[in-house]
């Protein structure tokens, strides 16, 4: 039998999980190899495996099997390739990050995981986080001002993204570190509010509104797409729940009168946005990084790294986190897929994919598949695969499949 402990209960797991895209922001000045989340995380592991008693049937195998094949294929990689160059500090450090990441998702999100907890706060996060968004975007429209996003003092220091150059143009994120981080964690929420059994009272309604505009201000273009593949496949589960017992005939006409106006924004999107100043050309501009997705620093100019690389580096990879001196580069912004790659040649992308197909045939729910569709497309536009973000978008898949009326209370 589990005996949770006070220190090392379902609760922490759970505010943990809620805030570790926000407090991943920071590092202590003191030790700076690690984000203040992972720090956390790395103890509440300890703690876990100390004050609990594990069974078998407590632990979540999947990330770990995949998480200890990829080291393998790492070491086998750095053994067989003698003459390439390697950074050992590096190497030992993402190789950390990657199981860290495996155990958060193997021994918190569990049975041992509060679900309650977790949902109450990712809500409220995302409210406040909104909130503070659109005051964000007033304070600079109105009066040249802008609210910062971080709070540094004493021992707390600020981490960014690598490689990204500065915004172009002024795009509020909130207290998140970039626009994309925050759009991530809105859709996630929004997602587990739409599909509560399809039912939306006037209170959800009003939240899923608000942060849908949140969304759509950030001017992130992954949020905004996702958030079309949301509302899609959120109609589909209601088309389906009418063919099956049936929704009342003024839900039908809301339905449908949302449809068409998203058709209508479709069409008539570009001028719409245009009649709204800077700010509308700032989220049109957003919406046309998808037609230069091939100059992109998070697509096409990162996938310029993989040119040249063949024979034993192209199937085996150079090893994790021995991307950069394998390529003899300093340090700059590459997607996780083209990391992957680099690191575990074709073979570690063969095994990916493999876990995102059992991912896929394991949770068969339009709920489940959004999540999958959202953790897969910010691997190949992001650094969501082993990071934060990707642990925060698992925690919502894994939850499925330990209580499938996750998402169906709210």
């Amino acid at each position: 039998m589990l005996v949770n402990k006070p220190l090392f209960g379902k609760e922490l797991f759970a505010m943990l999980s809620a805030f570790s895209i926000v407090v991943g922001l920071y590092k202590f000045t003191f030790f700076p190899l690690l984000n203040i989340s992972y720090i956390v995380f790395l103890i509440s592991i300890v703690g876990y495996i100390i004050k609990i008693n594990v069974k078998r049937k407590s632990i979540n195998l999947s990330p770990l099997i995949f998480a200890l094949t990829l080291t393998v294929l790492s070491v086998t990689a750095i053994v067989i390739q003698p003459t390439i160059q390697l950074n050992y500090s590096r190497i030992i450090l993402y190789n950390g990050k990657l199981l860290l990441w495996a155990l958060v998702l193997s021994l918190l999100i569990t049975e041992n995981f509060d679900q309650q907890t977790f949902k109450k706060l990712v809500l409220y996060i995302a409210v406040i986080a909104t909130v503070y968004l659109i005051l964000q975007l007033l304070f600079f429209i109105f009066f040249g001002i802008n609210l910062p996003n971080r709070l540094l003092f004493g021992l707390f220091q600020f981490t960014s993204e690598e490689g990204l150059s500065p915004l172009a143009v002024y795009r509020p994120y909130s207290f998140f570190v970039e626009p994309a981080y925050y759009g991530t964690y809105i859709v996630c929420v929004l997602a587990f509010i739409l599909f509560d059994e399809i039912r939306l009272n006037n209170r959800k309604f009003s939240i899923c509104l608000f942060l849908s505009i949140g969304a759509v201000m950030s001017t992130s273009t992954s949020a905004i797409i996702m958030l079309g593949v949301l509302y899609f496949l959120y109609f589909l589960k209601i088309l389906e729940t009418i063919g099956r017992r049936g929704i009342k005939f003024s839900r039908i006409v809301f339905v449908l009168f949302l449809i068409l106006l998203i058709i209508y924004l479709l069409i008539a999107y570009e001028s719409i946005l245009l009649s709204l100043g800077d700010f509308g050309r700032s989220i049109l501009r957003s919406i046309n990084k998808l037609q230069r997705l091939d100059q992109s620093a998070r697509v096409g100019a990162s996938f310029d790294y993989l040119e040249g690389l063949e024979g034993l580096p192209l199937l085996l990879g150079s090893g994790i986190g021995n991307e950069y001196s394998f390529l003899g580069i300093p340090e700059s912004y590459m997607n996780s897929v083209t990391r992957l790659v680099l690191n575990s040649g074709y073979i570690g992308l063969a095994i990916f994919l493999i876990y995102l197909i059992y991912l896929g045939l394991k949770f068969k729910d339009y709920l489940s598949w959004f999540f999958l569709i959202l953790y897969a497309s910010k691997c190949y536009s992001g650094n969501a695969m082993f990071s934060l973000a990707g642990i925060f978008m698992l925690t919502f898949l894994y939850l499925r499949h330990i209580n499938l009326s996750f998402g169906k209370e709210l």
